[in-house]
């Protein structure tokens, strides 16, 4: 197959993405020096992306041949079976999922086919149908490449919580000042990257600083709602690390400092029963605005969760019994988030992507101003336009390639799996 005939129609649309800024700026040098190394760089990675797909249906095929004879095997034992059971909806349900993916099998194969034999004849051809058998070979290869991307998506392990909306942390960590503006630089991001994919973005909990640079972020804690948002946003935990010059720099010297983000799901209802023996309850003054009142009456809650060491403090409301309810909400969270990191880590034990909440304390992601540079560790790659970035612009591209990259990675983990049972 023809990996760039694919690509062209994907540069196409990358490119008239900038279309509008190139009429306007089409005189300025350094403006298309810019747009051609940024349009390069999403293109490799793009390639990059591609070729593994292509190279995981490969060694796919032997599974996907055995997936098409159990259905020929279940059909015949549907067809035998006089029960209308549980059972039997099941093997419906199955037959279904196989059905899909010997459908797919079977037009990859006939345009595979199809494919070849024009290959074969434009050399033979004069040049108008020449042309015309090239337009054919673009749009069957277009086809066939959307069709393995659609097969392996339906062999890749579901996910549940995919579906779940998300909860994200961000924490400002090593670098003090610089910390926290990257922070709330992060916040703005993902802010902007929740306004594009129709997300509601609703921060609960943010901690700043007054200072001479203005308001800082410390922590902020969002509650993110919409579309699969756990699916996109499980891939941005862990620790950004920025390189730079800071505003805050008098010297002209680059630092280097972090922020943590944790993304853990949200499901609409956490089933954890609570024991109240296994909980410290202890009612304080609340801090802040309120002069007298909020200093001599008791409506701030601390609960210590005793099994797990879990502490929760919420004095956000004015009456004691809505900071207790609040905490105890909030306590369930961290319990399901804690049970939820275990269990992934390990089924994850061995994996080279480390996605979710347990990657929180792992470099994934380096933001190098100097060099107008980003890094995502988990990838290997390098590309560069940080404020296009940090304007959400490419952030969905980059994630659309972690995605791919899971992907591969599961898929292989379950042909090594379905081998050893040969």
């Amino acid at each position: 197959m023809y990996i760039r005939s694919f690509l062209s129609g994907k540069i196409s649309l990358l490119f008239s993405k900038h279309g509008h800024h190139v009429k306007m700026l089409e005189n300025s040098p350094i403006f298309l020096s810019n747009l051609k190394r940024n349009l390069t760089i999403e293109v490799n990675l793009l390639e990059t992306t591609t070729k593994k797909l292509i190279n995981c249906y490969g060694d796919s095929e032997d599974y996907i041949k055995t997936l098409i004879n159990e259905k020929k095997k279940l059909t015949e034992t549907l067809n035998n079976e006089n029960d209308l059971g549980t059972s039997k909806q099941e093997k419906f349900q199955r037959l279904n999922y196989l059905s899909e993916v010997a459908e797919l099998y079977n037009r990859i194969n006939s345009n595979v086919s199809e494919f070849l034999e024009l290959k074969e004849m434009l050399s033979e051809e004069m040049a108008e149908m020449a042309q015309m058998i090239q337009n054919d070979l673009v749009h069957l290869d277009d086809q066939i490449f959307e069709d393995k991307k659609n097969i392996l998506k339906l062999l890749t392990p579901k996910e549940s919580v995919d579906k779940e909306d998300a909860i994200m942390e961000l924490s400002a960590g090593v670098g003090g000042q610089e910390s926290r503006i990257f922070c709330s630089e992060l916040f703005e991001m993902y802010k902007s990257y929740a306004n594009k994919k129709n997300w509601s973005f609703n921060p609960v909990k943010i901690d700043t600083d007054v200072t001479e640079w203005g308001e800082l972020m410390r922590l902020a804690r969002i509650e993110i709602s919409g579309i699969s948002v756990f699916e996109y946003l499980k891939f941005e935990s862990g620790v950004h690390r920025v390189q730079r010059v800071p505003k805050t720099e008098s010297k002209g010297r680059i630092h280097t400092s972090t922020v943590g983000v944790v993304v853990s799901p949200k499901p609409n209802e956490i089933k954890i029963e609570l024991n109240p023996k296994d909980l410290k309850i202890e009612t304080k003054t609340s801090g802040g605005p309120g002069g007298q009142h909020a200093n001599k009456i008791e409506t701030a809650v601390r609960i210590l969760h005793i099994p797990s060491g879990i502490v929760i403090y919420n004095d956000e409301e004015r009456q004691m019994l809505q900071n207790k309810s609040k905490a105890l909400e909030n306590l369930k969270q961290k319990l399901y988030q804690k049970a939820f990191e275990d269990e992934l880590n390990k089924s994850q034990a061995n994996r080279k992507m480390q996605i979710g909440s347990s990657s929180r304390s792992e470099r994934i992601r380096t933001y190098n101003f100097i060099q107008d540079r980003i890094t995502d560790h988990r990838l290997d790659e390098n590309f560069v336009g940080i404020q296009r970035f940090l304007a959400a612009e490419t952030l969905n591209d980059l994630i659309e390639s972690l995605k791919a990259e899971q992907k591969v990675e599961l898929i292989y983990e379950l042909i090594e799996n379905f081998n050893k049972k040969l």
